[in-house]
């Protein structure tokens, strides 16, 4: 279990609000006084931070003390006269001198208690211990590389593993729920420094861009001891000297990683990115959230969608190794699955690490209202009652400025507002006050939180009935992610049903405007030289019922084609661009006009590959678009209408996630742990228990390099047993450095051997002498409860080990080498005889070191 909460006492509460002591360390590991301390620190200074910040956090440090036999209160003996302490759930009783301060639990008809006498958040209010422990030994070097201790879950494990053998030009999909590290997944190799050249991670939002750029510059600052001050970000607010750097480092190799969005790396990075890849010098696309690739239709960020055909040209113009694609989700249903297959299975394979299993943390709490001013006096009253942090969430930029003046209108300070219309320097500030603690609660839109790290948020509020069933599922992930409990609260009145309905649903364009725009553009199509199948599609094309070019012309363009990829009638692609040349006696004013005139062209065509030959005719395309059109839609009411079941209370919450992220399809199943702390369909808390699933890494990797071992070894076979004698001298220096000539000659990958050998200092760093600085490390014990693993190189030593048998399980592990070191001794399967007089495969320990080290 989770170890208990660091709480400070409520003297130490006392002192702070009696102004005693503002010394940090005297509440150091409490974040919620921390809090209090910082508005006190204001008030004294003279600062107007309001009461309302101020007493929602008193109320939520009394009520993490309390039980349901006990209610803590407070001394405060010369704190200002504070008419309306109740008006926050506080009861003040005058001492004359000073007042005492009890808090007073939150349950109203409409938003039931926790438990007899408790408030309703008490359980996120004590920081209840949820989560099991899931963390799992880490392989030495990955340690050394990020700075964890541990891997998060099994599944971040062999996602990892999985990511540092999967083959050049494949695809990996990394399927693990929020809060199991799946960025480390995508950081791993410029981090281990895995060849020279880039990664590029896609992600949705500018704040998850700007999040991720600091995570990992303190993870390289850990690694290099260093901070590294060029940037990790591309937005659009980037002074134009970064983003000049970012391109040139780009060009030479030199970024080893960067974070955008995907409407930059189809614009202003593509030209560097094209000329990276004709280096050799792009190693892995990471497109982080991806299953916002299949959102909406093909109406939703076109450019998003677009990224496969980036992908697939980037590889066909590239040299060298064929770059590597990482899709990180944690919600990939059945169609989902489908689609990003379709856009990314080639040239392939197309594999998938999954270890699902429902958050434990929420607690999921729906509240109907019968009216819209009846919705907003619930939520005021919610906000005043929640455990901080929390997340305020509604659906438009208008309404989270709204809901902010309404807050601000209360008294709180310590909120703001975060949306797609939000400056950039107020996402950076925002970002950073949010992540230090000085903010309570963020009004925000989904351009909020998507794939953001903070660990102790502990209410998600719905102000409206979200869009879909995913993306409310991804924004209440945003809680509990340290494995405390959290809450989730909808409130809704019966006009935002429609209004959510429609707005998730998916967005096409026309059957009849669509086949007319494919008309007009593939009849101004060029053939691409080279490739007869390969067009250049102009994307500034307008068909007979428009009259002039616009970008809401171009954006439809876009989409239509799209649609076609979905339905399987084109493959999107794409091209370098190709510079002019300077023309004889061309000045230099006109050559430059005539550059950027080029790139303008540039970025208004857009490659496609043709897939059926009948593309051209209307009843057959028309047919093609309207499966996909039935598909997608067919989904998006099956999720919305389980959603409002769950909302309503007709059936369980669990239950409806569980539907929605099961895959039973052949080649790509995924079975969901369920989970459900409580739900309005089934308040209590009987149907908690959910298992960590382990998940199950790649079959097809990278093939082993085992020349080496061929050229001094050919008599030997694939599993082959090395012998040495217990009582040798200085045994175990010779085994280190048989282990170190199988990871440093031969191509070992897998070192794997007793729990207790691990506490050995040169087992610990054998991962440096390996050809990239990792291996995968194993203890024996481990490797018998979940034998499965990679088909890679391994060596097992069996040091130290008792007279015993060798585990079937080490013994029918299927690899291209398998080498076990093991005393000579140990029996074999006939009673008279042992292992070493019964291998066919075998060396003397002495023997194999005098051919592998000379």
């Amino acid at each position: 279990m989770l170890a208990p909460p660091l709480r400070a006492s409520l003297t130490e509460l006392e002192h702070l609000l009696n102004g005693e002591s503002y010394d940090a360390g005297t509440v150091a590991g409490d974040p919620v006084l921390n809090r209090i301390r910082q508005i006190m620190i204001a008030r004294n200074q003279g600062a107007d931070t309001g009461i309302a910040d101020l007493a929602a956090l008193i109320r939520h440090a009394l009520l993490s003390h309390a039980d349901i036999t006990r209610r803590p209160t407070v001394s405060i003996r010369s704190f200002p006269q504070v008419a309306n302490w109740q008006r926050f759930g506080l009861r003040d009783t005058d001492l004359g001198r000073g007042i005492i301060l009890e808090a007073v639990p939150f349950a109203t008809d409409w938003l039931p208690a926790y438990g007899d006498g408790c408030d309703a958040f008490a359980d996120v209010f004590e920081a209840r211990a949820i989560r099991r422990p899931s963390s799992v030994r880490i392989d030495p070097g990955i340690k050394e590389a990020s700075g964890y201790d541990a891997y998060a879950c099994p599944g971040q494990r062999e996602a990892v593993h999985s990511v540092l053998h999967m083959p050049a030009g494949s695809t990996l999909v990394v399927n693990l729920p929020t809060g199991s590290g799946k960025t480390l997944v995508g950081q791993i190799p410029p981090l281990l420094g895995d060849g020279n050249g880039l990664t590029l991670f896609v992600v949705p939002t500018t704040a998850l861009a700007l999040d991720q750029a600091r995570r990992m510059r303190e993870m390289l600052a850990h690694l290099k001891g260093q901070k590294d001050t060029h940037p990790l970000a591309w937005f659009s607010e980037l002074p134009p000297t970064a983003k000049a750097t970012i391109r040139e480092r780009i060009k030479a190799g030199n970024q080893d990683i960067l974070f955008a969005s995907p409407e930059a790396v189809r614009g202003p990075l593509l030209p560097s990115l094209y000329e990276a890849a004709s280096r050799g010098l792009i190693r892995h696309l990471v497109i982080d959230e991806a299953h916002i690739v299949c959102e909406w239709g093909d109406g939703f960020r076109p450019d998003f969608q677009a990224l496969a055909g980036i992908r697939r040209g980037l590889m066909r113009h590239g040299r060298g190794e064929a770059l590597r694609t990482i899709l990180m989700s944690a919600t990939l249903t059945a169609e989902t699955l489908g689609v990003l297959e379709s856009l990314y299975g080639e040239p392939g394979p197309f594999q998938m690490v999954a270890a699902v299993h429902l958050r434990p943390e929420p607690r999921y709490l729906s509240v109907p209202s019968s009216s819209d001013a009846e919705k907003v006096a619930r939520l005021r009253a919610v906000v005043r009652a929640l455990p901080r942090p929390f997340l305020f969430y509604v659906t438009e930029p208008a309404q989270a400025d709204a809901w902010l003046q309404t807050l601000r209108a209360d008294g709180y300070r310590r909120v703001d507002a975060f949306h797609g219309n939000t400056p950039y320097e107020r996402r950076d500030a925002i970002i950073k006050a949010w992540s230090e603690n000085w903010l309570d609660g963020i009004v925000a839109t989904s351009a909020f939180g998507v794939g953001m790290d903070k660990a102790d948020i502990r209410a998600v509020v719905h102000a409206t009935v979200p869009e879909t069933l995913d993306r409310y599922y991804q924004e209440v992930g945003r809680g509990g992610r340290d494995g405390r409990a959290s809450v989730s609260i909808v409130v809704y009145e019966p006009g935002d049903v429609p209004k959510a309905r429609e707005l998730g649903r998916p967005r096409f364009i026309g059957n009849d405007n669509a086949f007319e725009r494919w008309r007009v553009m593939f009849a101004r199509a060029k053939r691409v030289e080279g490739d007869g199948d390969l067009y250049e599609m102009d994307l500034t094309c307008v068909p007979p019922k428009l009259h002039q070019e616009s970008d809401y012309n171009r954006g439809w363009n876009v989409r239509t084609l799209i649609l076609m990829a979905r339905s399987g009638l084109i493959e999107l692609d794409s091209s370098p661009h190709q510079v002019p040349a300077l023309r004889s006696g061309e000045t230099e004013s006109a050559y430059a006009a005539r550059i950027e005139e080029s790139w303008h062209d540039y970025f208004n065509k857009i490659i496609v590959r043709i897939l059926d030959d009948a593309h051209g005719v209307e009843d057959h395309f028309e047919q093609r678009t309207a499966l996909d059109r039935v598909r997608a839609t067919s989904a998006s009411e099956r999720s919305f209408s389980g959603l409002m079941k769950a909302l309503d209370g007709r059936q369980e919450m669990g239950d409806v996630l569980t539907d929605l992220y099961t895959v039973s399809e052949p080649g790509r199943a995924v079975i969901v742990s369920r989970s459900c702390r409580g739900c309005r369909a089934r308040p209590g808390e009987d149907r908690l228990l959910y298992s960590v699933p382990s998940g199950c890494a790649i079959s097809e990797v990278t093939k082993a390099d085992l020349a080496d071992w061929a050229g001094r070894f050919a008599h030997l076979g694939a599993r082959t047993f090395v012998f040495y004698r217990r009582d040798a001298s200085d045994i175990g220096a010779a085994l280190e450095r048989a282990l170190s000539a199988l990871v440093g000659t031969f191509g070992v990958t897998e070192v794997a051997a007793p729990e207790a050998a691990w506490s050995l200092p040169w087992l610990g760093k054998l991962h440096r002498r390996a050809r990239r600085r990792w291996l995968m490390t194993k203890t024996i014990e481990e490797g018998i409860t979940h034998p499965g693993s990679l088909p890679i190189p391994r060596a097992t030593l069996l040091w130290p080990w008792e007279h015993r048998r060798v585990p079937d399980e080490i013994l029918l592990l299927k690899r291209p080498l398998h080498v076990i070191l093991a005393p000579h001794d140990l029996p074999g399967d006939h009673p008279l005889r042992t292992l070493a007089e019964m291998a066919e495969s075998k060396i003397s320990l002495d023997n194999f070191l005098s051919v592998a080290t000379r």
